[in-house]
Parts: structure tokens; C-alpha cells; sequence
């Protein structure tokens, strides 16, 4: 509410100064947060992917064997 209260009594020059600078500043501050922080982020992305694949690739077995057996139990699954 102040930033509009500030904006109200200049003219439209340094009403667009104003917004620029603004708009710098938080340019900055995500350039700052994208390479210190993003490669952080990026490697704890990767370690979680990675170990929720492993545990996928691990149950993939259980879970069509569970498939298969449920079909067996309720009878919709004949072998030829």
C-alpha cells in the first residue's frame, strides 16, 4: 500500500524508474536464488528420483504377481 501511496504523487518518468529498480532488485535476488540454491535443489531432486525408481523397479515383480493372483482368486484369469 505504500509502494501505490509513493507512486501516486510523481510523474510517469519516475514511476517507470521506480517500477525498473524494483523489478532489478527482485531479479537479482531469483538470480542469486537460482545459483546458489537451484543446484542444491537440483541434486536433492535427483537423489529422491532416483532412489523412489529403485524402489519402483523393485515392486514392479509384487505388484503384477499380486495382479495375476487377484484375477486367479475372483476367476478371470483362465490359463489356455
Amino acid at each position: 500500500m505504500e509502494l501505490l501511496l509513493s507512486y501516486q504523487s510523481c510523474s510517469i518518468t519516475q514511476l517507470l524508474r521506480r517500477v525498473e529498480c524494483h523489478f532489478l532488485i527482485k531479479f537479482q535476488f531469483l538470480t542469486l536464488f537460482r545459483v546458489q540454491l537451484c543446484p542444491f535443489i537440483t541434486l536433492l531432486f535427483r537423489f529422491f528420483s532416483s532412489i523412489l525408481m529403485i524402489f519402483a523397479q523393485m515392486m514392479i515383480p509384487y505388484l503384477t504377481f499380486a495382479k495375476f493372483q487377484a484375477q486367479y482368486k475372483f476367476g478371470q484369469y483362465h490359463y489356455k
